[in-house]
C-alpha cells in the first residue's frame, strides 16, 4: 500500500514521517545487487548456451539497435519486478502446498514417489523433468488454483462451460485475450 502511494505522490510523502522513507534506499540496494548479477552474467555469457532469463535478455540486447527496449536499465527493472512478483507467489504456493500435503498424506506419498522415480535422490530437479512428472505438475497447479495467490489480480474462471456436482459454471469472457 505504501509503495503505491509513494509511486503516485513521491513529492508529497517526503513530508510525512514513517518507514516509507527507507523504501527508496532498500530498492536501490536491490537494484545494485541485480546490476552486479547482470555484470557477472555479461562476463560469463555463452551465446550458444544461455542459462536463464538474464542471459537471454543480454543476447537480445546484442542483436537489437540502440533505440530498442532491450537495454541495461530495462533489464534491471524487469528482474526487479520478477523478483518481487515471484517472492510472494512462491511463498504462498509453498505455504498452501505444505498445508495440502499435511491434510492429504496420500497426495504427498504419490508426489514423493513420482519425484523419486524421475529425479532420484542424487541430483537436483531440472526444468526438463517437469514433462515426466504429470502428477506433481497437476498437484502444483491445483494448489495454485485454489490458493489466494492474486486476490485482487487476475480473475479465476473456467475456460469452457463446465458442470460440476450439479452446478453450472459458464465461460465468461472478461478480456479479449481469454
Amino acid at each position: 500500500m505504501v509503495g503505491r502511494l509513494y509511486e503516485q505522490f513521491p513529492h508529497l510523502l517526503k513530508y510525512f514521517p514513517g518507514s516509507h522513507h527507507c523504501i527508496v534506499e532498500i530498492a536501490q540496494h536491490i537494484k545494485d545487487f541485480i546490476a552486479s548479477r547482470v555484470e557477472e552474467h555479461q562476463e560469463n555469457l555463452d551465446p550458444s548456451d544461455p542459462q536463464d532469463f538474464i542471459d537471454s535478455f543480454l543476447l537480445c540486447m546484442e542483436k537489437e539497435d540502440t533505440d530498442s527496449a532491450f537495454d541495461h536499465n530495462s533489464l534491471i527493472a524487469i528482474v526487479l519486478n520478477l523478483f518481487f512478483a515471484g517472492t510472494e507467489t512462491t511463498s504462498t504456493t509453498l505455504r498452501y502446498g505444505c498445508l495440502t500435503f499435511l491434510k492429504y498424506p496420500q497426495v504427498t506419498e504419490k508426489v514423493q514417489e513420482e519425484i523419486d522415480q524421475v529425479i532420484g535422490k542424487n541430483r537436483l530437479p531440472e526444468l526438463k523433468d517437469q514433462a515426466n512428472m504429470p502428477y506433481t505438475d497437476a498437484v502444483i497447479h491445483e494448489i495454485q488454483r485454489f490458493s489466494d495467490l492474486l486476490p485482487l489480480g487476475l480473475p479465476h474462471m473456467v475456460t469452457e462451460d463446465t458442470s460440476f456436482r450439479g452446478y453450472f459454471f459458464p465461460r465468461v469472457l472478461i478480456c479479449s485475450f481469454f
